[in-house]
C-alpha cells in the first residue's frame, strides 16, 4: 500500500525525503560513473556489442531523468509506482543483455560485467519509492534469480561465487528498505508530535486567556456594583491592579515566568500564594500538614489556578460568607487540597458548572489530579483536588 506523504517544506518528512533523494543521487551517480567508464573502455577497445552499449546508455539516461524529475522539491514522496517498475525492468535488462552478448567467462569478475555494479546499486534505491517496505526485497529476489539463471550455466565451476553475488542485491535491498522506512516513520512521528504540541500550546494559551478573562470580568462587575462593601474595595483594587499589569504584559508579549520552580514546590506554599490578595475574605488557611508535601510544577500551577478560581467564585457568587477554609493535607502518599465556604451554595447535581470551575476540572485531568465539587443550596460549596506527590515530600 502506498505511503505517499503530503509535505510542508519545513516538516521533518520533507527533510527526510531530501536526505533520501541525496542518497539516491550519490548511489546512482557513483554507479553511472562506473558504468560510463567501463562502457567507454570497452567501446574504445571494440570489445563490446552494440546492444550492451545501448542498455548502458538507457540505464544512464533513465537515472539522470529520475534525478531531474524529482530534484524539486527534492523528494520521491509523490513518485508513482510505475517508475519503480521501469527501474526494476532496466536492472533485469542489464543482466539479460549481458548474458546474451557476453561469453560466460566475462560475466563475473571483469570490467565487462558492469551490470553487477548496476544491480547492487539499484536494489537499495528501490526503497526511495514510498511503497510497502516489503516491495524492494521482493524485487531484489527477482533480480537475484535472473542473475543466477544468466550466470550459473557458464560458471558452474564457481557456483558458490554466483550464489554469493546473487545474495548481495537482496541484502542491499533489505538495508535500503529498512533505512528509508525507519526514517519516514521517524519523520511522521516527529511531525505528529509537533502538530500535537502546537495544538496543545494553542489550547493552553486560549484556556489561560479565558481563565483570566473570567476573573477580570467578575472583578470589574464587583467593582461596579453599587452595594459592594466599602471595606473590601481596597482589596478589589489591589486585585484589579494585579490583573491590569498581567494583561498589559500579555499585550506587550512579555514572557511571564511560572511562580513555581521546575523542581516542584511545597503544597502549603502553593496554597498560601493562591490565597494572597483575598485578604477581605474570611479565609482560614490550614496548610501545616502539607508543608512537607511536594508537588510538580504542573500540579502546582493547577492547584494555584483552582484555589484562585474557587476564591473568586466565593467572592462573586457565594453571597455573604462567614468562613472560607483552605485546607491542605497529605495521607499515605496522596495529597488533598480543599476550598470550602459557608455561602449560598447551589444545586450541584442539576447545575452546569461555570466556566472557571470547568477549566479547573479540565486542567486537573491533564495533570493526574482528581476534582470533586460538592454543594447544596444554603450549605456552601467545597472544591476538592486530590493527587499523588511525584517525589514524596518536599525538602526541608
Amino acid at each position: 500500500m502506498s505511503e505517499r506523504l503530503r509535505l510542508a517544506d519545513t516538516s521533518a518528512a520533507a527533510n527526510v525525503e531530501r536526505i533520501i533523494f541525496v542518497g539516491f543521487l550519490v548511489i546512482r551517480g557513483g554507479v553511472v560513473i562506473q558504468t560510463l567508464t567501463a562502457t567507454i573502455l570497452l567501446v574504445s577497445a571494440l570489445d563490446i556489442p552494440p546492444a550492451y552499449t545501448a542498455i548502458a546508455v538507457v540505464a544512464t539516461l533513465w537515472s539522470v531523468w529520475l534525478a531531474v524529475r524529482h530534484r524539486r522539491p527534492a523528494h520521491f514522496a509523490s513518485a508513482p509506482a510505475w517508475e519503480l517498475a521501469v527501474d526494476w525492468l532496466i536492472a533485469l535488462a542489464t543482466i539479460v543483455c549481458a548474458g546474451q552478448t557476453m561469453s560466460g567467462d566475462r560475466l563475473i569478475g571483469t570490467w565487462d560485467a558492469w551490470f553487477y555494479a548496476w544491480i547492487t546499486a539499484a536494489t537499495p534505491t528501490f526503497a526511495v519509492w514510498p511503497l510497502s517496505r516489503r516491495v524492494p526485497p521482493i524485487l531484489a529476489v527477482g533480480v537475484a534469480a535472473v542473475y543466477i539463471v544468466t550466470c550459473l550455466p557458464s560458471n558452474r565451476d564457481i557456483a558458490s561465487t554466483v550464489f554469493i553475488n546473487a545474495g548481495t542485491p537482496f541484502i542491499f535491498a533489505l538495508v535500503g528498505a529498512a533505512i528509508c522506512s525507519m526514517l519516514r516513520q521517524l519523520a511522521a512521528t516527529t511531525d505528529e508530535n509537533v502538530r500535537l504540541a502546537a495544538d496543545l500550546a494553542v489550547k493552553l494559551e486560549r484556556e489561560r486567556h479565558w481563565f483570566h478573562t473570567h476573573n477580570v470580568t467578575g472583578l470589574l462587575t464587583r467593582l461596579a456594583e453599587s452595594d459592594t462593601p466599602k471595606e473590601i474595595l481596597p482589596h478589589l483594587r489591589q486585585q484589579a491592579l494585579f490583573e491590569a499589569n498581567r494583561l498589559r504584559a500579555d499585550m506587550d508579549h512579555h514572557e511571564i515566568s511560572s511562580p513555581f520552580p521546575e523542581t516542584g514546590s511545597a503544597l502549603s506554599d502553593v496554597c498560601r500564594l493562591a490565597a494572597r490578595g483575598f485578604g477581605h475574605l474570611p479565609i482560614d488557611l490550614r496548610t501545616a500538614l502539607a508543608r512537607q508535601t511536594r508537588v510538580s510544577q504542573g500540579q502546582a500551577l493547577v492547584v494555584y489556578s483552582a484555589v484562585v478560581t474557587a476564591l473568586y467564585n466565593v467572592q462573586f457568587h457565594a453571597g455573604r460568607v462567614s468562613q472560607v477554609v483552605v485546607h491542605a493535607d497529605n495521607r499515605d502518599g496522596r495529597w488533598e487540597v480543599s476550598v470550602c465556604d459557608d455561602g449560598d451554595g447551589f444545586d450541584a447535581a442539576n447545575t452546569k458548572l461555570g466556566f472557571g470551575l470547568e477549566q479547573v476540572v479540565e486542567q486537573a485531568r491533564g495533570n493526574d489530579i482528581a476534582v470533586e465539587i460538592t454543594s447544596a443550596p444554603g450549605e456552601g460549596t467545597c472544591v476538592y483536588l486530590r493527587g499523588a506527590a511525584p517525589n514524596g515530600v518536599a525538602p526541608e
